[in-house]
């Protein structure tokens, strides 16, 4: 697909159901005056996985127009420009006129850059920026630092989440007990060995005499993911609301441990805010759920490990509404979500799928979202699966 392609299809669905601008398309009534504020919002496009797409012809309120020629004209010379010459490289946008509802909407669109972070030019390279939640704001430097290493081939799993550290202080911060019952090992004698068999796995590293524990270590296995300030938000947040949607909230409950400890308790969380019918199959009592465990599983466990870590600002969620349970995950899907059943597994954090599937958390095979398709269809149910988030709705 290409980006005229995705930039409808974000378009449409920006304005669809719920109007929202996303981080991947802009609704633009008209340019700025102010250039160094497009300046950042190429920089975020142009850092993005995928680039970015601005949309003229739409208001802050959704409402639609048509760019006369003369604005189309003017609006492509002046970001052109700034694309050009208002950053530290020079970037090449594209655009396209597009019909949506009626109007037609000239899109321009930024491209992902191979080097990234994109800053603004003349200025340091803590001066770039990024989308989240459909806005754009300036990076933090441990972002910065993430893009540089990835930039460098350095996957997330493979970044340092804290270093300069005791083995005895990985152990503080590292859950080991848990870690030996999951790969099914006695734990070692003595604090050293302890730390050395995880690690092994790739969970924590020994550099210069000091220990650093890695990303991959700390989003598994972290006692308490605020521990590490990177990845403070990447803890799960399951809501339950009374009625059909969000105005009214019953409960909350966060969960800040690494994915291998917390899965199972998520999991039981869910299942235990769900209403149950209780009916007689002779001679035994049955609880039948609205929903299948067995999808709830998979999906969650599909969402925490598929997550698009790069994204800031975004907090993996399950919401129970009376008529629907959401998953929301971070990032866009790999695979075009009308093939998810038939195209062969991809997987954005790899290391993170291996070790949950040695944990025997997950399947690695590609099995899982045909375990939850099977059991949302043996409920008669219906699943959706949108750009950024997974759903199931029960009809």
């Amino acid at each position: 697909m290409d980006w005229k392609e995705e930039a409808v299809r974000y378009l449409h669905q920006s304005l669809h159901p719920v109007k929202t601008e996303l981080n991947e398309l802009d609704w633009k009534s008209g340019l700025s005056e102010k250039s160094e504020r497009l300046a950042q919002h190429i920089s975020a496009f142009a850092n993005q996985t995928g680039g970015g797409t601005f949309a003229f012809g739409v208001n802050d309120d959704a409402s639609l127009f048509t760019p006369s020629h003369e604005q189309a004209e003017d609006i492509l010379k002046k970001i052109g420009n700034i694309a050009r010459n208002n950053l530290n490289i020079s970037i090449r946008i594209e655009h396209a006129s597009v019909d949506m509802d009626g109007y037609g909407i000239l899109l321009v669109h930024v491209p992902e850059q191979k080097d990234k972070p994109v800053y603004l030019r003349g200025m340091t390279i803590y001066d770039s920026y990024y989308r989240s939640a459909g806005q754009t704001h300036k990076m933090s430097r441990p972002q910065v630092h993430a893009m540089l290493a990835a930039t460098e081939g350095l996957t997330f799993e493979d970044r340092t989440a804290t270093s300069g550290i005791t083995a005895e202080k990985v152990m503080t911060l590292l859950d080991f007990a848990q870690f030996y019952k999951l790969v099914n090992k006695p734990i070692p004698s003595g604090i050293d060995h302890i730390v050395e068999g995880m690690e092994a796995y790739g969970f924590c590293r020994k550099e210069d005499g000091v220990w650093s524990i890695t990303n991959l270590g700390a989003v598994l296995l972290a006692r308490d993911l605020k521990d590490f300030p990177a990845l403070a938000f990447r803890n799960v947040v399951v809501r339950q609301y009374k009625g059909n949607n969000n105005l009214h909230l019953s409960s909350e409950t966060f969960f800040h441990e690494g994915y291998a400890l917390s899965l199972d308790k998520i999991v039981a969380h869910i299942m235990s805010l769900l209403e149950k019918t209780e009916f007689i199959r002779t001679p035994f009592r049955e609880n039948k759920y609205p929903y299948p465990e067995v999808s709830i599983r998979e999906l969650v466990a599909n969402a925490l490990i598929h997550q698009n870590f790069d994204i800031q600002g975004m907090t993996l969620s399950v919401e129970i509404f009376g008529n629907r349970l959401t998953i929301t995950n971070p990032g866009v899907p790999l695979i075009d979500t009308n093939r998810f059943i038939d195209m062969p597994p991809k997987s954005r954090n790899e290391k993170v799928a291996q070790s949950m599937f040695l944990f025997n958390l997950c399947e690695k095979r590609g099995s899982g979202m045909d375990r939850a398709v099977a059991g949302v269809e043996e409920y008669r149910l219906v699943i959706s699966i949108p750009v950024c988030s997974m759903k199931m709705v029960w009809n």
